[in-house]
């Protein structure tokens, strides 16, 4: 019984040969990147609420700020540094918001205008 079966897989289930494949890629040809971002941010560390503005701004501990505006809008801001963000003190005007960073003691500024003196959409 069991050579029948074997008899009958081997005429219906015919055996394809595939050619070796020769790759050719090397590592430097692909590169893993973020082509969007959406949600909650990892490590968060601090955060501000605006109530005026209806703004939420929240800090990282790899020095990453991200603004909440409209629903479904967001702004991600970077320090130069991957520094923790320990304390965001406040919007000022709408127009510019203040980061303390712990690790290397330093306050920093943020303007929330572009360089034409128009607000980012988003805190419209």
């Amino acid at each position: 019984m069991a050579q029948l079966i074997r008899r009958l897989s081997s005429k219906f289930i015919r055996k394809r040969h595939l050619p070796d494949v020769v790759e050719r890629f090397v590592e430097d040809d692909f590169g893993v990147t973020s082509a969007y971002r959406h949600g909650y941010p990892n490590q968060p560390s601090c955060f501000a609420f605006d109530p005026v503005s209806r703004l939420l701004a929240i800090g990282t501990k790899d020095g990453f700020i991200t603004l909440y505006g409209r629903p479904g809008v967001e702004q991600r801001f970077a320090h130069e540094q991957q520094v923790a963000v320990t304390q965001i003190i406040s919007f000022l005007r709408r127009k510019q918001l203040i980061t303390v960073c712990g690790s290397i003691s330093t306050v920093f500024l943020w303007n929330l205008v572009d360089e034409t003196g128009h607000v980012f959409p988003f805190l419209l």
